[in-house]
């Protein structure tokens, strides 16, 4: 079985899965976030909701929510009901017990389960409970959780959009246009851009709320990833690959400065 699970990581882990689930009476948005592929280490997918709310999976619960993703998205997400997650449910218990050598109702039940959770939290009822192991998961991270886009008038529409598309690329599930109004200043085509990316949240903020170093990433005015810690320039998207810039030593230790002290607080 385990090498049925490399192969799937492999073969189907090869970004960030998922989009936007749509019920008549309401909406969220859904995405798998497996880590990068590593053939000697268990390290956990993470299953984002509205682009803010974490939950770390097994490798084999991740394999099993991949299918549901996928069965969903054949059905089309843009128009859900109870039935359709009951057939998605039952086509990728189907799919997964293939893969986990798992018996069928074993696998639907768990995937009933996870999915309540799911819709409790993106409606609000629970919170998604912290349980990522982040000393063994944070090297194998693919991309931030959450990218914030200073804006003002130095770059046109076009070059944050094509921002914008590396950003969803390489995994980041919300986008925070941060704008600094109370200096008089707003973009005309703000609009625009809060509308354009269509399968993560992008919200708009005034001020300037806390940063997490493990989580977020910072974009300059001029579309440089700033350190958190310095304000250091590491590198000016779309000119740099983003694999090159995540895996830049500075942001690199910023994470780990911000996991250790993370968890030291957790600890106390």
């Amino acid at each position: 079985m385990e090498l049925l699970c490399k192969h799937y990581e492999r073969t189907k882990w090869q970004g960030v899965l998922g989009g936007r689930i749509c019920y008549p009476e309401h909406s969220f948005f859904l995405h798998l976030v497996p880590p990068l592929f590593s053939l000697h280490r268990n390290i956990p997918a993470v299953l984002v909701i509205d682009g803010e709310h974490r939950l770390a999976l097994s490798k084999r619960h991740a394999i099993a929510m991949s299918e549901l993703i996928f069965a969903l998205q054949e059905l089309g997400m843009e128009n859900m009901t109870r039935e359709k997650i009951s057939q998605a449910v039952f086509i990728a218990a189907g799919r997964s017990s293939r893969i986990l050598l798992k018996p069928r109702e074993q696998i639907g039940s768990l995937l009933m389960k996870i999915w309540k959770k799911v819709e409790a939290i993106a409606q609000g009822k629970e919170e998604a409970e912290n349980l990522i192991d982040y000393e063994s998961y944070m090297p194998f991270f693919r991309a931030p959780y959450r990218a914030i886009l200073c804006l003002d008038e130095t770059l046109s529409n076009g070059t944050w959009k094509r921002i914008m598309d590396r950003l969803v690329e390489a995994g980041v599930t919300k986008l925070v246009l941060r704008v600094d109004e109370q200096e008089g200043f707003s973009r005309k085509d703000l609009e625009d851009l809060l509308r354009f990316e269509k399968t993560v949240v992008v919200t708009k903020e005034i001020g300037t709320d806390p940063v997490n170093g493990l989580f977020d990433i910072v974009i300059a005015p001029n579309g440089c990833v700033l350190s958190q810690d310095s304000g250091e320039m590491v590198g000016k998207l779309p000119d740099t690959p983003f694999g090159e810039i995540w895996g830049d030593p500075v942001l690199v230790q910023e994470r780990f400065e911000s996991w250790w002290k993370w968890n030291t607080k957790e600890e106390a």
